[in-house]
Parts: C-alpha cells; sequence; structure tokens
C-alpha cells in the first residue's frame, strides 16, 4: 500500500504545533529545504537523484546532530535493502524500515522518533 506523506504526518503531531511535511523530489532539495524550515524528524530513502541516502544521513549528522533519521529502503536486484540499512545505522540513522511498510509500522515508527527528539 503506497501513502501520501500528508496521510502520515496529517496524523501525528510533534511538541504541540501543528503537523506539516515537506517533501522533496531530490535529495539536494530536501538539504535546502533542512537548511532553511525547523525539522522535528528527516526520512530518507537510498536511491535518490544527485546523492544517496547515505550522504543525506551524513549531511544531516554533521549539520543538524539532534535530528532523528528514519532509513527507508526497498533494495534493488543489486543492493539488498538491509545492505543499506545497515551502513545507514552505521552512518547515525536511528530507525530503519524495509519496504514494503504498513501505514501501522510507520506512523508507530515515526511517533516513537519523535518522542525521542
Amino acid at each position: 500500500m503506497m501513502m501520501k506523506p500528508s496521510e502520515i504526518f496529517s496524523k501525528i503531531s510533534s511538541k504541540g504545533r501543528s503537523p506539516y511535511y515537506y517533501r522533496s523530489r531530490w535529495a539536494g532539495e530536501g538539504v535546502h529545504l533542512l537548511r532553511n524550515n525547523p525539522l522535528d524528524l528527516v526520512y530518507s530513502r537510498y536511491f535518490m537523484p544527485e546523492m544517496d541516502g547515505l550522504e543525506v544521513i551524513n549531511i544531516v549528522q554533521l549539520e543538524f546532530p539532534g535530528i532523528p533519521i528514519l532509513a527507508i529502503s526497498g533494495g534493488t536486484a543489486v543492493l539488498r535493502s538491509n545492505t543499506f540499512l545497515k551502513a545507514a545505522r552505521q552512518f547515525g540513522a536511528l530507525d530503519v524500515l524495509s519496504k514494503p511498510i504498513t501505514r501501522k509500522k510507520l506512523m508507530s515508527t515515526i511517533s516513537v522518533l519523535l518522542k525521542k527528539s
């Protein structure tokens, strides 16, 4: 089942603010959004245009060390998802999920990460 980010984040309110989300089409845009907007959580896939998920995690860790990171991957025929997810944890992701992901599991994971921050 595919979920729109608005469906996920509309049900999660962090730190008493109105819930909102930013969705980027490519990794560089996501990093730019992070640098210019207060965010409570970053989630990243591995395969993205411009840079991969490990590069994004590295940037977030260096520039915004307090923001929790959730790494998500479905893998490919060549790269299994657990390869990226293991590396993502080593780079600083607080949690990882392998696709397919249920709505309940994703929302539960995001809620736990937001409580930890």
